[in-house]
């Protein structure tokens, strides 16, 4: 069975669904459930350690034939500390190897800042109280990189995360090709429209992250989630969806 998720034609020709499933400390159990409840864009990343389970639920589901690889779209991203020469071709195949699939939907570069190149730290240098940089690393090498993973087949479309105007407009002067997608926070409290209207003008699609804000102990509790905005409730009540629905 497939459900029809309405989606959005990015500047290299392939479509992304408009709504998609963060898979940060999920599960198996949670992406069947997604799956269940329609969802076919699943926003991963070689950091959340969880890929063999969301790769996991999604070969299961296509298996049962409640989906097909076509409906599906696939998202992960390469760390800062799998950015050095060669390094991203690997830390794309492991994801790979890890889901089980043959190809990305989309691959993007998770933070615009080269850590130290080790294998077996993801912030080298943190428990010393500061992570180690590697400032040898150019952005738009790495970019140049996920150009031949593209033309090798394994991913569709690339783009970044966490990048501003000035950062992506540095790879776009160094590469021949303009990010697909750039994936950033976006919510009500901080909408970066400034760079939602730069990322139109180059015909680049911004994808936002924790579209509901971010909760957590550590935030402070006595600010209003979006979803209790009584403006949005509002909006919502006027077209008979959820607050949510309206974000």
């Amino acid at each position: 069975m497939s459900t029809k998720v309405p989606s959005i034609r990015l500047n290299d020709g392939h479509d992304i669904p408009i709504v998609g499933f963060g898979t940060y400390a999920t599960t198996s159990a949670d992406i069947t459930r997604a799956l269940d409840a329609g969802y076919r864009h699943f926003d991963g990343a070689d950091f959340y350690g969880n890929e063999r389970e969301v790769g996991a639920a999604l070969r299961e589901a296509i298996q049962a034939g409640k989906v097909s690889r076509k409906d599906l779209y696939v998202v992960s991203k390469v760390w800062p500390n799998w950015v050095g020469k060669g390094r991203p071709t690997v830390s794309v195949k492991r994801s790979l190897a890890n889901l089980g699939l043959d190809y990305l939907d989309l691959l993007l570069i998770h933070w615009p800042t080269p850590f130290k190149q080790v294998d077996d730290d993801y912030h080298p240098g943190a428990k010393e109280g500061h992570v180690l940089f590697d400032e040898s690393i150019e952005l738009y090498d790495v970019w140049r990189e996920f150009e031949e993973i593209k033309k090798a087949g394994l991913v569709r479309s690339i783009g970044v995360s966490n990048f501003n105007s000035r950062q992506i407009q540095q790879l776009m002067d160094n590469s021949s090709t303009v990010p697909a997608v750039v994936q950033v926070e976006s919510h009500p409290y901080f909408n970066n429209d400034r760079l939602r209207r730069w990322c139109l003008h180059f015909g680049i699609h911004l994808t936002a992250y924790s579209p509901l804000a971010s909760t957590g102990p550590d935030l402070d509790q006595g600010i209003p989630r979006p979803i209790e905005l009584p403006l949005i409730k509002q909006l919502a009540s006027r077209r008979g969806v959820s607050p949510a629905a309206i974000i």
